[in-house]
């Protein structure tokens, strides 16, 4: 699980008025309904950003693992000058906030940021965390008219963030067909066997001298899903340079997604990061860090992957980056 912040793009004329609004904005803004997180909405900085930490249960807290939390959360918005924040909490154990609260509380403060609200929510159940003795208050926010225009936009996609990271897991029968065609096109390198079919010398055309993002935009007007053969000539041409930078269009991440699951593992750093690249230029923070997850978790060092890690910590825009 990540232990920084994700940087949070909001969807167009949102305005938040009442504490079910905010509750509502949590999975709106995240692509997933929150179970066990910080979630940070920010304001009156020198530029729009919210963020998401894993919230550790109470017997796993420690003074370093606050501290920690606290940095994730309060460096970028210290960096991008934010006035106030509101935090909203997603525990189903109250305790979990006993010691955390309070130090979230006492680096607000030293860092000059007003708490306008603080909710802890458990899936029925809210209340203030900013008022001593707040009573709770049922809430219900499935029908929430934030949360019903982001299902029909297709902004809230998963039921929980464990349910997004494993939508970037192999799928054997998937990986099997792509390692299939990886196969072939070595042995054919080795026979010089040069009989390709028009859809290969299309599909090798559309990927030659390294111009990717062009493959990638040719499929997507095309409405087609490249074949396993496809899939391994793309591959092949990531593996010995950068993961590419495509352009910032939410159906570029889509078709980053479906391929990851397709990957064998030596070339899923490259996809992974070439996800999070273009997840980040969406404002899509939680698909950007659980596929730099993946990325690192193949390979640690992988240079771009650690690059975009960077300006994801730091919050930067991705105009900027």
């Amino acid at each position: 699980m990540t232990d920084a912040a994700d940087e949070l793009t909001p969807p167009p004329q949102l305005t938040a008025r009442t504490d079910e609004d905010l509750v509502a904005l949590a999975p709106v803004l995240l692509g997933f309904w929150p179970e066990q997180d910080i979630v940070m909405l920010t304001f009156g900085g020198s530029r729009t950003f919210h963020a998401r930490i894993d919230l550790p249960p109470a017997s796993l807290q420690s003074s370093e693992s606050l501290a920690g939390i606290t940095a994730s959360l309060l460096v970028p918005a210290v960096q991008h000058d934010v006035q106030a924040v509101v935090f909203v909490c997603h525990t189903e154990q109250p305790d979990d906030l006993t010691l955390l609260w309070p130090s979230l509380l006492r680096a607000t403060a030293s860092a000059g940021i007003a708490v306008v609200r603080a909710l802890v929510i458990d899936g029925r159940w809210m209340r203030r965390l900013d008022e001593s003795g707040a009573r709770r208050v049922e809430y219900d926010v499935t029908a929430h008219p934030f949360v019903v225009q982001a299902l029909v936009e297709g902004r809230l996609r998963y039921p929980s963030r464990a349910a997004m990271v494993e939508s970037l897991e192999p799928d054997p029968e998937a990986v099997d067909g792509v390692e299939a065609e990886l196969a072939r096109l070595d042995a054919e390198e080795r026979e010089g066997w040069d009989e390709w079919t028009s859809s290969d010398w299309e599909a090798e055309e559309m990927i030659a001298e390294g111009i990717v993002d062009e493959a990638v935009a040719r499929w997507l007007d095309e409405a087609r899903r490249p074949n396993d053969r496809e899939v391994a000539l793309l591959l092949r041409l990531l593996r010995p340079g950068p993961s590419p930078v495509v352009a910032a269009a939410g159906d570029e991440r889509r078709f980053w997604s479906a391929l990851l699951p397709r990957t064998p593992e030596q070339y899923v750093p490259f996809v992974a990061t070439a996800l999070a690249d273009a997840a980040w230029r969406t404002g899509d923070g939680a698909m950007a860090w659980a596929a730099l997850d993946r990325a690192l978790g193949v390979r640690p060092r992988h240079r771009p992957a650690l690059a975009l890690a960077d300006l994801l910590e730091r919050a930067v825009p991705p105009e900027a980056g």
